[in-house]
């Protein structure tokens, strides 16, 4: 926990800390007519412990239960209004930074920008969650509170899904082999180009039941190789026209690679000797 926070806004991180930490039964409270840290915090917290309930008030409630936690509320012995790190959200995700660190720093970005506009100050970021929570309210009726918490949490649930899965990728991209710069990801891996190209690979090359798909690095691209150069070595193929990917189906379009007019092995080769051809350059 910072050591810079007031002991006021300790006592707001803690509360969160022990409620996260305290055994059923647990009960979530929020303001009704939700704004952007209402649904968000709450969202989070659903999402964290989902079977707890959660139940719209009055904004001047008053909540003192320990066993509650009042979120974007002010009044009561269990209020977590978040005033001066900027929002309840912000002090949800600094309690996260002891409890779980990884859902701490998948958040913080998010608890930036809360902290900004829950105080009513600007945010430069292109996508706004304010914004997001006030397209919804335009969507539903009645109980529409919940509706739009329930929005929320499918961000959150699908944002700590998304990093367990690249988490995952990461791993598996440890274990795929770089010959020649070149990476073959097997058939049936999902790895991200990205992870590969990291490890040193200029180019990542895949075949699988979309087809036949090959990808280089952006170092190349910045030197002005484009993959381009294979047009007329691979007649029906689609080549991007930045000359990052060139492919045979698609996850959009899939199609057979028995159909590419290549085998994997001649993929490879023909890849592997244009590569080199730029080496013998000196232009990698």
């Amino acid at each position: 926990m910072s050591k810079n926070y007031s002991k006021e806004a300790r006592i707001e991180i803690e509360k969160v800390m022990n409620w996260l930490s305290r055994e059923e039964p647990v009960e979530l409270v929020t303001h009704q007519f939700v704004d952007a840290d209402a649904v968000f915090s709450t969202a989070l917290l659903k999402v964290l412990r989902p079977t707890t309930p959660l139940r719209f008030v009055r904004a001047d409630e008053e909540i003192n239960d320990e066993k509650v936690l009042a979120i974007d509320l002010s009044n009561g012995t269990s209020a977590v209004k978040g005033i001066e790190i900027g929002s309840a959200f912000g002090v949800i995700v600094e309690a996260l930074k002891t409890l779980d660190y990884q859902v701490y720093n998948l958040f913080k970005d998010w608890a930036k920008q809360l902290n900004l506009t829950d105080s009513g100050r600007k945010t430069r970021d292109s996508v706004v969650l304010a914004q997001l929570v006030r397209s919804w309210q335009m969507c539903y009726g009645k109980d529409r509170d919940m509706k739009i918490v329930s929005q929320g949490m499918l961000l959150i649930s699908g944002q700590i899904k998304a990093a367990k899965k690249y988490q995952q990728q990461k791993e598996l991209a440890g274990n795929i082999e770089i010959v020649n710069n070149i990476a073959v990801v097997p058939e049936d891996v999902k790895v991200k180009a990205n992870l590969l190209f990291r490890r040193g690979a200029y180019a990542v090359i895949r075949q699988s039941s979309c087809g036949h798909c090959v990808l280089i690095s952006k170092n190349l691209l910045k030197k002005g190789i484009s993959l381009r150069d294979l047009e007329s070595i691979f007649p029906t193929w689609f080549f991007h026209e930045s000359g990052f990917m060139m492919a045979y189906g698609s996850r959009k379009a899939p199609k057979d690679y028995k159909e590419s007019g290549k085998t994997l092995e001649q993929i490879v080769a023909i890849v592997d000797a244009w590569i080199r051809s730029y080496e013998v350059n000196g232009l990698i």
